[in-house]
């Protein structure tokens, strides 16, 4: 019996490592057993020999080797294939014969077995030739003879031809066969039986067979391959003529027989391993000269077949792969062949990181791999950057939004200052003189022309793009060249051939089309616009000051309207924009203002910084206004702008000594010289100027513009007088009408204030049920369009029926011309008022989203200065349009932007020394409003609103502010909990007590004590819902219970807890008593609301009980007989069973601490 058997269990574990350890132990006995034996130098040939020459252990590990290849178990194959390999390459008098003999004994498949079965047999056979091949046996001439390897080779082709997911490896053993032809006798002649048994007489139509051949023409050079091969050209099977073939195989795609390809795998085929080293290995040169370029493969193979338009996403899975392989040896000459199109739309259309597909996957593994090899070198990174950026490789307006996008931001962010200005000083020659493909006559220069406009678009784009996300050191001067050409060729262009500038270095071919300058126009603006948002600096007051700005404090916006107008005076350049020589000197002169601003700017920022900031944002203002009206295709905007800029830099002259004055008053509420005389003669502020300018610029369809106005004006928010506040105010007040004779004009405020006046005489009636709004009054019947109405009679000419005709007359009928006529004008009519209603509409949209705009400037306003008495102000106005329109679907953004600025206010510093009268107008509005809220959020947002407001008027009014306070939120309640329809909940509540500091909670506790009081007592409130919730903000409020100790003083603290205490003893024990001895008059708490009161009760007791100070308080209510008794009470009524458990939670020592 052997004794290794023990050995033979591990070789089929699934861990590695264990079997690795069990074949080396295996290896090592049966080693041990065979040198035992006696020495000999024959070869067992047979079975019989097998036991006679090797030990009784290895003939057995032999045979059960063999069989452990064909079972399924675990890892069974693995483990015995390499205990089989080992054994086969240290005991050499095993022969091959032998081994392959009992292979096809063991591992016979028969048609009497099931499909499993089959297959693992001959699975077993393939790892049994496997091990045979690496082990090195076939390689002994004594053990091994040229039947052996045609045995080998026709049992692995007949494999492969019967089941193609056994092909490749099948071919990859036969490949590992090549080498030992190469010692073999009958070299040639197993050579000739290779190519064809295997290679079906050199056809070569399979990446399987393709392997093998180019193994063989690698080891055996010297070989007829012409003949072998006779459908292939060339000197090599690599060779330029066989791109085509090659394109075929090894997409494995094929029309003539697509049989061959019938089955796909995940991972690469193994004969891109033999085609890499033959590219890229360093010992095979001498085979390289024969082969096509690696381009020429790639272009054919991947680029026209993997990565092709409609191709397959198996296709584009391998075309990523094979990526991944070639990056290792990519080199910045290999850029253009590997950077292709069809490559960059793979990656824009079907790679993401956010999918979780496997083509997602290993296209982000191949573009993160992408984004490392360029961040290595910079060499190869602007060469990849220069393709995947290239017009050619265009894939629409989607691509910037895909992988692509980000590979391509993450490489320009690597990227240094001198790649980043090669590659723009490359998009400038493109735009100057674009690729374009050209033909001969008339045809081919239209073509040339569109797409040379095409390609300067892109150029433009790009160019824009990669200064925007780079992030090297140093590239104001790449953005001050960007914004230059910008610049110039979106007002200048130069006419005379012979003489350039900077940005135009030679004549431009074709001619630029008004098209690219618009879109340079369109792009400069954008791009003046995010470098509005931009700083030099890094931190401090500087970095504040140095936004908009290069890092030599020059405003983008003015540099690029000195480069305007230095280009403008060379005689070799002429204006493209229509009337720029009449806006020349008016430019000229707002420069050199300009540069009094800037020397102000610096000026101020050495003593007062908040005017160094505002000086600042007048000069980003007034530069970018200056442009805009330089640029604009628009008359009519250019005109405005115009005009704007004129009463700005009236503006900053009287801007100047107001602003030189407020560094020197010593009192904040005494005007300064400039500000008094102003008032004396009437003339409104310079920041009221500059506020009504703002809004007025806030109607422009721009973006750029309407984040500069949000911009310039927070400098000047705390400048901000009454009149500019109105003015904001203003536009927050009025409304589009609701319709009527007025077409949806602009509602007074008067009629507002008409309508808020109505709505809160209603505020006390019950909502009625909506009319149905398809019904049509008589009056609307009666309601003619008199002007409809007499187009209609025009269009009817003799044919109308008048009114005062007789009743009997009839109207001359129209015959069918004079009908066609009607139709026409009829259909005009008609197409007029529904061009006048879209024009009502549209109108409607853009009055809404101006006033979101304007909103935008009260909500920097309130978060700049929020110490401010016009914040309280603002938030009146606020909560009259919240409500105003809280169901008005049309003004739906507005309402959402109100509220989300109302909840804003939740938090952080309060307004101070505002009129008393505006906050209670604002609490009595929020108040009434949330009685009638039916939605939490809003309850939410006006209970928060309500603690702000109530905060700030308590801090600034001292106790009539408490008093005001009080006097809201007892109204509140008694609403809450007495009236069945108030919409009032809990939440509305809580905040308040949250909000106000510990000074302040006596406001809250007195109002919790008033409610119990009131409320908690069976049959005071609406309901058994509302009683339950009295004891809930009662616990609400003690939870406030250790501020109010630790930081009111007992003095004050300990009646408040006393009051609530007792507020609640006696409401509980009334609550007890109903339920334990109940009656038939009195309202009988139910046993689920009991249950809530007791939970509640019990949370304000232990929260008041935490506190060492209010212990006595709640010992002195509740440690008592009385008290006890009507607990015990509770428990012996037989009527009130279903309440005892919850009653037995208020006995004292389940909350009070000991």
């Amino acid at each position: 019996m052997s004794t290794t058997l023990n050995f033979y269990w591990d070789l089929a574990s699934l861990d590695e490592s264990k079997r690795v350890a069990a074949a080396a132990q295996l290896i090592t006995s049966l080693c041990e057993f065979q040198a035992a034996m006696p020495a000999s130098t024959e070869v067992a040939a047979t079975e019989e020999d097998l036991g006679r020459i090797c030990a009784s252990d290895v003939a057995y590990a032999i045979k059960r080797l063999i069989k452990g290849l064909a079972s399924p178990r675990d890892g069974a194959r693995q483990g015995f294939s390499l205990a089989l390999t080992e054994l086969l390459a240290r005991v050499p008098c095993i022969s091959s014969k032998v081994v392959l003999d009992l292979l096809w004994k063991h591992c016979a498949a028969t048609s009497s077995m099931k499909g499993q079965e089959q297959r693992d047999m001959r699975f077993g056979r393939v790892f049994g030739i496997m091990a045979l091949v690496q082990s090195g046996a076939l390689a002994r001439p004594a053990s091994t003879t040229a039947a052996d390897i045609k045995r080998i080779v026709v049992e692995l082709t007949q494999i492969g031809a019967k089941k193609t997911y056994c092909r490749e490896i099948c071919y990859v053993t036969m490949a590992s066969l090549v080498p030992v032809l190469a010692a073999h006798e009958d070299r040639d002649s197993l050579i000739a039986q290779l190519v064809g048994i295997a290679l079906n007489k050199g056809m070569v139509e399979t990446p399987d067979e393709l392997l093998l051949a180019l193994r063989l023409r690698r080891a055996f050079p010297e070989f007829d391959w012409h003949t072998a091969f006779p459908k292939w050209h060339g000197a090599h099977l690599l060779c330029r003529e066989n791109m085509g073939k090659l394109a075929s195989i090894l997409s494995e795609s094929s029309s003539d027989n697509p049989a061959l390809f019938s089955s796909w795998h995940p991972q690469l085929h193994t004969v891109w391993d033999e085609i890499l080293d033959l590219y890229f290995g360093q010992a095979r040169g001498a085979e390289r000269t024969h082969v096509a370029g690696f381009a020429q493969l790639w272009d054919a193979v991947v680029d026209g077949r993997l990565f092709a338009p409609g191709g397959s996403q198996f296709k584009r899975y391998w075309g990523f792969l094979l990526l991944d392989r070639v990056l290792p040896h990519m080199s910045q000459a290999m850029i253009p062949t590997l950077m292709t199109p069809n490559l960059v739309r793979c990656m824009s259309e079907n790679v993401s990181v956010k999918k979780n597909t496997p083509l997602a996957k290993v296209g982000a593994r191949t573009a993160e791999k992408l984004v490392r090899a360029a961040e290595a070198d910079s060499k190869v990174g602007f060469a990849m950057l220069t393709h995947l950026l290239s017009h050619k490789n265009s894939t629409g307006s989607n691509s910037g939004s895909t992988l692509s996008a980000m590979v391509t931001n993450r490489i320009v962010a690597k990227l240094d200052a001198s790649a980043i200005t090669d590659y723009v000083t490359y998009l400038q020659k493109l735009y100057i003189n674009p690729e374009a493909p050209g033909k001969d006559g008339e045809e081919a220069e239209e073509l040339n022309t569109r797409t040379a406009e095409k390609q300067r678009q892109w150029a433009i784009m790009q160019m824009v793009r990669v200064v925007r996300i780079a992030k090297a050191d140093n590239t104001d001067e790449v953005v001050r060249n960007v914004l230059n050409f910008l610049a110039v060729h979106a007002s200048l262009e130069v006419f005379d051939a012979s003489k350039t500038i900077p940005e135009c270095p030679e004549a431009p071919v074709p001619r630029i089309s008004a098209n690219n300058r618009a879109q340079c126009a369109t792009d400069l603006l954008q791009f003046v616009g995010d470098l509005n948002r931009q700083t030099g600096e890094e931190s401090g007051d500087s970095r504040r000051l140095g936004v908009g700005c290069a890092r030599d404090g020059t405003v983008w916006a003015t540099a690029a309207l000195t480069r305007i107008v230095a280009a403008a005076k060379q005689y070799v350049t002429r204006p493209f924009i229509a009337n720029f020589d009449e806006v020349l000197p008016e430019v000229e002169a707002t420069l050199k203002d300009l540069k009094a601003i800037s020397a102000k700017t610096a000026q101020q920022a050495k003593s007062n910084m908040d005017n160094a900031l505002r000086f600042r944002a007048l000069e980003l203002l007034i530069a970018n206004i200056c442009l805009l009206a330089v640029l604009t295709n628009s008359a009519n905007d250019a005109s405005e702008y115009m005009d704007a800029l004129g009463e700005l830099r009236e503006c900053y002259e009287k801007l100047v000594p107001a602003l030189d004055g407020a560094k020197k008053k010593t009192l904040p509420k005494r005007k300064t010289r400039a500000a008094a005389k102003a008032e004396e003669e009437g003339e409104p502020m310079p920041v009221e100027v500059l506020t009504d300018i703002l809004i007025s610029l806030m109607t422009k369809e721009s973006a750029a513009v309407r984040k500069l106005c949000v911009q310039v004006f927070a400098p000047f928010t705390g400048m901000l007088t009454e009149d500019a506040l109105e003015s904001i105010l203003g536009v927050i007040r009025a409304r589009e009408g609701m319709g009527g004779e007025d077409g949806g004009n602009i509602e007074t405020e008067m009629e507002i204030a008409d309508d808020l006046a109505m709505g809160a005489g209603e505020e006390d009636e019950e909502p009625e049920e909506d009319e149905d709004e398809d019904a049509i009054a008589p009056e609307q019947i009666e309601a003619v369009d008199e002007e409809l109405r007499r187009k209609i009679e025009e269009a009817l000419g003799d044919g109308v029926v008048r009114d005062d005709a007789a009743s009997g007359s009839e109207g001359e009928e129209f015959d069918d011309e004079q009908m066609t006529v009607f139709d026409d004008k009829l259909a005009e009519i008609f197409a007029i008022k529904k061009q006048e209603k879209a024009d009502a509409r549209n109108l409607k949209i853009s009055f809404a989203n101006f006033k979101l705009r304007v909103l935008d400037l009260a909500d920097v306003f309130m978060a700049r200065q929020p110490q401010h008495a016009f914040v309280m102000t603002l938030l009146l106005e606020l909560v009259r349009q919240a409500k105003s329109i809280t169901r008005d679907s049309r003004n739906r953004p507005i309402y959402e932007r109100i509220m989300a600025m109302l909840d804003r206010r939740g938090a952080g510093e309060f307004p101070q020394e505002f009129p008393m009268e505006t906050a209670a107008s604002v609490l009595e509005i929020a108040h009434k409003w949330a009685m009638r809220a039916g939605d939490l959020a809003q309850l939410r947002t006006l209970g928060a609103l309500s603690a702000f407001v109530s905060r700030a008027v308590i801090d600034t009014h001292g106790k009539p502010g408490e008093k005001l306070v009080s006097e809201c939120y007892a109204a509140a309640q008694r609403d809450f909990f007495g009236r069945k329809a108030s919409q009032l909940q809990t939440p509305f509540f809580q905040p308040l007590a949250a909000k106000l500091h510990a000074a302040q909670l006596a406001v809250p506790w007195k109002l919790a004590t008033a409610a119990v009081a009131e409320f908690g007592k069976p049959g005071a409130a609406i309901n058994t819902f509302r009683q339950a919730h009295v004891f809930e903000l009662a616990a609400l409020t003690a939870q406030s219970a250790q501020r109010l100790a630790e930081e009111a003083g007992q003095k004050t603290a300990v009646p408040l807890a006393t009051e609530l205490v007792g507020a609640m003893q006696s409401a509980l024990a009334a609550v007890l008593a109903s339920v334990a001895m109940p009656t038939e008059d009195a309202k009988t708490v139910e046993a689920g609301r009991f249950a809530e009161i007791v939970k509640h009760s019990v949370g304000t007791l232990r929260h008041v009980a935490k506190c060492e100070a209010f212990r006595k308080p709640a010992r002195t209510a509740f440690e008592t007989a009385e008290w006890t008794a009507l607990i015990d009470s509770v428990r012996d009524s037989a009527a009130a069973q279903k309440y005892k458990t919850a009653a037995e939670k208020l006995r004292t020592e389940k909350w009070l601490p000991k």
